[in-house]
């Protein structure tokens, strides 16, 4: 797993010049965990935003405040800038080797279904991350979705079906629906209009068999 790095410096509270301090592409963070106090931070918003992009929520950071030894943390949730997008705060979880934490670790879809390649499918993920939890240096980037097992339209791959290793407690539910292929739209259509079809043919076969009966009887009479 590779290493991530974040270098940050203390800040007072209340902060009068936070917003001075954002302008100078800062963004304001709080760091906290079981056992220790809140500690109140700024980080170079360049800085944070390469590093999430790079690490997300389940990755190991070492954080280095004022030039401190580093501590071990995870990214625990950022806010964004309703406009930007940029990240405009940050919330730092300082781990405990020893002791297991939760959060979320994103899927990975790989290979080629049979149902999209051949028979026109389009892919539906229903998840794009599980909750689990693990001590920290259980920790892994990805877990991988094999969607090659998906031949048809019935076929699902559930939260259960994931390769999970036995050092991670999955919180999703495991009956969840991961993904799936549908058909394409043309053909959800055609079955209907066929049903329907079918449908008239069948009332006009009784119109004409008791057409039919009728004449019979009349000749009878």
């Amino acid at each position: 797993m590779e290493n991530y790095k974040l270098t940050a410096n203390k800040r007072e509270v209340p902060t009068p010049a936070v917003n001075q301090a954002r302008q100078e592409g800062k963004v304001t963070v709080e760091l906290y965990g079981s056992g220790s106090e809140n500690q109140h931070l700024f980080l170079k918003t360049q800085e944070v935003e390469k590093v999430y992009q790079q690490a997300g929520e389940s990755n190991l950071i070492d954080l280095i405040i004022d030039g401190a030894e580093p501590i071990k943390v995870i990214i625990q949730d950022i806010q964004q800038h309703p406009l930007s997008d940029k990240i405009s705060h940050v919330d730092l979880y300082k781990v405990q080797m020893d002791k297991a934490i939760t959060t979320h670790i994103p899927l990975n879809f790989v290979g080629e279904a049979k149902a999209i390649k051949e028979l026109g499918g389009t892919l539906v993920q229903s998840l794009e991350e599980l909750e689990i939890s693990c001590l920290p240096g259980d920790l892994i980037d990805h877990i991988d979705v094999d969607i090659s097992v998906l031949n048809t339209f019935n076929d699902i791959i559930t939260v259960a079906d994931l390769n999970v290793p036995q050092t991670i407690t999955v919180e999703t539910d495991l009956g969840f629906n991961v993904v799936s292929v549908v058909a394409p739209k043309l053909q959800q259509e055609e079955a209907p209009a066929t049903e329907t079809a079918e449908g008239e043919a069948a009332k006009e076969g009784e119109k004409e068999g008791k057409k039919e009966e009728g004449k019979a009887e009349d000749k009878k009479e």
